[in-house]
């Protein structure tokens, strides 16, 4: 169940288009445990305060496992996330909006980016004991 506010009709960041925001919210509904917040004005998924997935500007964003990583940058269009020039953030692809905004094209790499991020937090876990 995601907690938290992120409905469609919310007012979005400027230049992000309303079927990008559209798809997100149906591609995290319904996962377990899942918080939605806002991430610098852009809505954003987290599971135990760690973001695995979000939208930015007219794409989304999703934490992936290096496996996973080296298959989505097959995907047309998706690139290693660079939120400024020169700054790039490996553990996340960017996904273009001709996907971001399909549900049924982004929702199985946020399921992906859940499960990734699921499974670091439970080996950390482990490792505490």
């Amino acid at each position: 169940m995601v907690s938290g506010r992120i409905h469609s009709g919310e007012a979005r960041p400027i230049g992000t288009p309303q079927s990008v925001t559209s798809a997100f919210t149906a591609a995290i509904a319904g996962l377990s445990g899942v918080q939605a917040r806002s991430a610098r004005g852009y809505p954003a998924a987290l599971c135990h305060g760690t973001m695995f997935a979000a939208v930015f500007r007219r794409s989304v964003v999703a934490r992936l496992s290096p496996d996973d990583r080296k298959r989505a940058l097959d995907v047309p269009g998706a690139r290693v996330f660079q939120p400024s020039p020169g700054h790039h953030v490996i553990e996340f692809i960017e996904f273009p909006r001709a996907i971001a905004a399909d549900p049924s094209l982004i929702r199985p790499w946020v399921e992906r980016a859940y499960s990734y991020v699921t499974s670091c937090l439970s080996t950390h876990e482990r490792t505490m004991k």
